[in-house]
């Protein structure tokens, strides 16, 4: 059997049958060529005969070897058609798997477009949850009572109606923006110490203040303590002239719960409808 196993390989049929194909073209060759000899060339008798006996036994051998390319082709047909049907069976399996693959990266998109939803609408709950929880957080709900206390410094070319100032009544404004006074709470204080400085003859002022909702003008129930950003310092009550403060800063206690530290940088007060000097929140805690 594995005499003739090459018999059911193309490629070793194939090789084959370029080799009897060569080796019968040579002796056709030899035949035609000692035929023509025979034909055209005086020859003795005997070596005439001898010479047509080779050209018989060469042209059985070409016979030979014309039915075994014969054979060789056919068997090539066959296998290569084998391999043909083989390709398509392939090739349908091929085309199955593609298609297959192709359901499964549809299947997969599908799956990743519900994923994508699901964490979209789970970012969408996370950030209502955290809004709902900001909302109800005690930072942003109405204030109900505010108190602290401010330190002003006053100039020394100023400094002079300060000296006196000692319990005079002061107005405290907290603002979202320095605009909006819509959106003020004003809450009375009062000088309650007064320092001058000697060497230098400035004035510092401490101020107290206290307020309750109810019992202080503004709109105490539409600010938090996240929506207090702006203070103004009214001091129209010891002077309404023009003068410069020198800095200070304010630092107020909301519902006994949150602290947090107006600024005031250096200034000229306001006068007129817009009295005040202005602070600014700078930082708070806890």
């Amino acid at each position: 059997m594995s005499l003739f196993s090459w018999f059911n390989s193309a490629d070793q049929v194939d090789t084959a049958l370029v080799v009897v194909a060569i080796i019968g073209a040579i002796i056709e060759v030899v035949v035609a060529v000692a035929a023509v000899i025979n034909v055209h060339k005086e020859l003795e008798a005997a070596r005439k005969e001898k010479l047509e006996k080779y050209i018989e036994i060469f042209a059985c051998v070409a016979a030979f070897f014309f039915l075994a390319e014969a054979i060789l082709g056919c068997r090539s047909s066959t296998l290569l058609s084998k391999e043909i049907e083989k390709f398509k069976g392939d090739n349908l399996v091929l085309q199955t798997n593609v298609a297959s693959l192709n359901g499964a990266v549809i299947e997969l998109a599908h799956q990743y477009d519900l994923s994508t939803n699901a964490l979209a609408e789970a970012n969408m709950r996370i950030l209502s949850a955290s809004n709902a929880a900001a909302m109800n957080s005690p930072r942003n709900l109405p204030l109900k009572t505010l108190e602290g206390d401010c330190f002003i410094g006053i100039g020394k070319n100023d400094s002079a109606p300060f000296i006196r100032a000692l319990t005079k009544p002061v107005l405290l404004t907290f603002l979202k923006t320095d605009d909006n006074i819509e959106t003020g709470i004003g809450i009375l204080g009062h000088i309650e110490y007064v320092q001058t400085n000697y060497p230098s003859g400035e004035v510092v002022l401490s101020i107290g203040f206290n307020g309750e909702r109810g019992k202080s003008p503004g709109a105490w129930s539409g600010l938090s303590f996240n929506d207090l950003h702006v203070v103004k310092l009214d001091l129209s009550s010891v002077s309404e002239s023009r003068f410069v403060i020198k800095g200070g800063f304010a630092r107020i206690e909301v519902d006994s719960l949150f602290n947090s530290e107006f600024g005031f940088p250096v200034q000229t007060n306001r006068i007129g409808s817009d009295w005040g000097i202005v602070g600014f929140k700078r930082s708070e805690w806890p």
